[in-house]
């Protein structure tokens, strides 16, 4: 019998087709069905039911059972595209050792001679973090951080807050990296293995707070715009200063980790708090002043005892007008507003009188420096009567101007007593005098007017007998001791 070459059941066909002599067409649909049978056999496709494991460790090595139905041949199995270790395998179970790696749900296919089975999934474990080592650190960065752990796989991605840590793993548990600059507290340190982070141990990292060491403002005008030098550390990438209520940016190109400027804004007092606040950190607290107010000029016109003129102060760090005090002889002045620019500030007088008035401002607390202010000196314009008789029984009508808060009239040299007076007006009642032309004069504290005549005349009636004679004469000499 000749076997053609062909196997067990082929040859078991054609012994049957010579020896029971089956016709020709029968032995060729034997042929066409065994060899169907026999491919079958060959070429079935592998069949996964169950996956079981060990464990999903990243390293590799893991125990992974597949139960199913595998044809005759040497299996292969993929696990996410690698390779693992068949160690045993049988027509109904597959047992191998997982390759490393990272990853969830990765499929797992088994191949036998070219045919593929249906996909299972297998997840390598998640990363866990046992140590960070600093957990803190400076905002300029740039210093080493060591996280240790399990299941980091090969190459995991690391970030701090969101911020990728450029390293690499120095051991199966260690990844090495170099923080970079940065700010905030509480930042979450993640390690990314193929999509698999380290959910179950949160890990956190602090940079430091910003502390400010000193404060320094050589000018700072109540109008704002002062540049303002913050000495200290850990003042982060972006930093905000916080000016008593106000928020400012600082100057952009000013900002180190150790200073920055800003300006500051319009305001006015002394110890204004400053701090910074970086992220959800804030430094200490260090204070600084609005400059004083300076007075440069008094500006008016004239300045009359009687007050009610507007005077102008120029200078400097005034502030706004409701924060300004005027004090005027040491008295507060209530009438006042503000002009532009806080350079200037207008006051009506207040009545008043002499040389060397003292005028301040007070902004907020700051005393400016103190100006000087003269009142207007009296003057005498009329005397009414123009005569007045030497018994001194008449009255004497002064009109003039600034004759001030407390005038004193003398006659030549001779203070009179004054019964009535205003800044314009004076009724007193001169002193007996000696007959003839006299100086009256209006004193108004060191200042003196321009005297006026007054003349002194004897009475017509000396004695009041009801006739002018010469016992009128005889009489005022006597009493006076003075012709008349």
């Amino acid at each position: 019998m000749r076997r053609l070459g062909l196997d067990t059941s082929h040859t078991l066909f054609i012994q049957l087709s010579f020896e029971q002599k089956v016709p020709p067409m029968k032995i060729a649909q034997y042929l066409a069905a065994a060899a169907f049978v026999v491919a079958s056999a060959v070429h079935a496709q592998p069949v996964i039911t169950r996956l079981l494991s060990s464990g999903g460790s990243t390293a590799g090595g893991e125990s992974i059972y597949l139960m199913g139905t595998f044809p005759a041949g040497v299996p292969t199995v993929n696990i996410g595209g690698s390779t693992a270790t068949v160690q045993l395998s049988t027509p109904t179970s597959i047992l191998c050792l997982t390759p490393a790696g990272v990853g969830a749900d990765l499929a797992v296919q088994v191949i036998i001679a070219g045919q593929s089975s249906n996909t299972v999934q297998y997840s390598y474990d998640m990363p866990r973090i046992l140590n960070v080592n600093p957990f803190t650190g400076p905002t300029s960065g740039f210093f080493q951080i060591v996280i240790t752990g399990t299941d980091f796989g090969a190459n995991p991605i690391v970030t701090i807050g969101g911020v990728p840590i450029s390293g690499s793993m120095t051991s199966p548990t260690t990844f090495s990296g170099l923080v970079m600059p940065g700010q905030g507290t509480s930042l979450p340190i993640v390690v990314d293995n193929g999509g698999q982070t380290n959910t179950t141990t949160p890990r956190f990292f602090h940079y430091n707070s910003p502390s400010l060491t000193s404060i320094v403002a050589p000018f700072n005008p109540t109008q704002g715009n002062g540049i303002i030098t913050l000495n200290g550390s850990n003042f982060g990438q972006t930093p905000l200063v916080n000016v008593g209520t106000q928020v400012v940016a600082p100057i952009p190109s000013s900002v180190t980790a150790t200073s920055l400027q800003f300006r500051m804004p319009a305001g006015v007092g002394t110890n204004i708090p400053v701090y910074l606040r970086i992220g959800d950190s804030t430094s200490n607290i260090l204070n600084v002043s609005y400059s004083p107010p300076i007075i440069s000029a008094v500006l008016s016109p004239n300045v009359p005892t009687a007050g009610g003129t507007l005077v102008e102060l120029l200078g400097s760090n005034f502030g706004p007008a409701s924060s300004a005090t005027i004090f005027f002889d040491n008295l507060p002045v209530t009438t006042h507003h503000m002009s532009s620019g806080q350079t200037s500030l207008k006051f009506i007088l207040p009545s008043g009188e002499g040389l060397n008035r003292p005028i301040r401002v007070n902004v907020a607390g700051q005393f400016s420096n103190q100006q000087l202010l003269d009142y207007d000196p009296p003057e005498l314009f009329s005397l009414e009567p123009s005569s007045v008789s030497v018994t001194g029984s008449d009255l004497l009508h002064l009109s003039g101007n600034n004759f001030g808060l407390n005038p004193v009239v003398r006659i030549n040299g001779v203070f009179t007593p004054i019964i009535s007076y205003t800044h314009t007006s004076i009724t007193c009642r001169p002193p007996a005098l000696t007959p003839g032309i006299k100086q009256v004069e209006v004193v108004v504290g060191t200042h003196t007017s321009a005297p006026r005549d007054l003349l002194y005349t004897c009475p017509a009636d000396f004695n009041g007998d009801g006739s002018v004679d010469f016992f009128d004469y005889l009489d005022f000499v006597d009493v006076y001791s003075a012709p008349c």
